[in-house]
């Protein structure tokens, strides 16, 4: 899931259906965010349990560990294998639809249109162009609500989402500010960033989660139409129209773009369809290993 998050385009929540613990995730968040105030009572003992920390801490742990190890490579790949790189995140992504579709047991007309609506809305939100929003406590805490619930959603992009919202830059801003010392312009807008993923976790865990358990099959057509919208950002042919500066190491996001057909006259055209049938063979061998590791548990 921590590659994936490095992964423009990519959420660890694709990661978390492809190896079947999207469910697990979901319940883990869910119980941890409603047992923490029980933490406080007398028998906050009996509370321990449903922190989920078996599985929240270990998870963590790793997603940590293959940000730190993996942004820098990921960067690097880019900016020298564009075509290659994002050729392979598309196989990956397409393994990634395959198998959510396959959890679809009876697909119907119902299902077919929200898988339509929820791709159309995917796509609108990834050729979005970023606007400007107020500095105001309460417009850090909404985008905060927004990012943290596209961490659960595979397909959307909690970073994308908050440069759309023109929050991405402040935040990181705000970041820089703590580091150097300016402690109170940058709690004015991370703390109330903080506090609305807290509550945007919060509610949307519960939300998915009773979601998951009592309408599995339209809410994973929802998800499914998620991931089939933001495809198109990983094509790997394309010409850039606009970019975005970051203000962080001179590091852009691509704002607008068009698809171009591939030149198939030339070797790196035929490297990128090599990747991409690579990142399909990756995830549909994942998902396998991962139906015997469960089905062993």
């Amino acid at each position: 899931m921590g590659s994936a998050d490095v992964v423009p385009g990519v959420s660890g929540g694709t990661v978390a259906l492809v190896t079947g613990i999207y469910d697990r995730l979901v319940y883990s968040i869910h119980s941890f965010i409603k047992a923490c105030p029980k933490l406080l009572t007398p028998n906050c003992k009996k509370a321990v349990p449903e922190l989920q920390l078996s599985f929240l801490i270990p998870l963590a742990c790793g997603m940590g560990t293959a940000i730190l190890t993996l942004s820098k490579v990921i960067t690097d790949c880019l900016h020298h294998y564009p075509q290659q790189t994002w050729a392979l995140f598309l196989g990956l992504m397409l393994g990634s639809v395959v198998i959510v579709s396959r959890m679809i047991k009876e697909m119907n007309t119902y299902y077919m249109g929200l898988i339509i609506l929820a791709a159309m809305s995917a796509y609108l939100i990834t050729i979005s162009t970023p606007f400007e929003t107020p500095t105001e406590v309460s417009y850090f805490f909404f985008a905060g609500m927004i990012a943290i619930v596209a961490m659960i959603l595979p397909g959307v992009s909690g970073s994308f989402l908050l440069l759309i919202m023109g929050k991405y830059e402040q935040i990181i801003q705000a970041i820089n500010d703590l580091r150097s010392g300016l402690w109170s312009e940058s709690l004015s807008a991370l703390v109330p960033f903080a506090c609305g993923c807290l509550v945007g976790i919060g509610l949307f865990s519960t939300f998915l989660n009773y979601m998951l358990k009592h309408f599995r099959a339209m809410t994973m057509s929802i998800l499914l139409g998620l991931m089939l919208g933001s495809l198109h950002k990983l094509w790997p042919f394309r010409t850039v129209l606009l970019k975005y500066d970051l203000g962080l190491d001179h590091k852009v996001r691509v704002i607008k773009d068009t698809m171009d057909w591939p030149d198939f006259s030339v070797n790196t055209t035929w490297y990128a369809f090599a990747f991409m049938l690579l990142g399909l063979i990756l995830v549909l061998g994942v998902e396998k290993l991962a139906g015997k590791d469960l089905a062993s548990d």
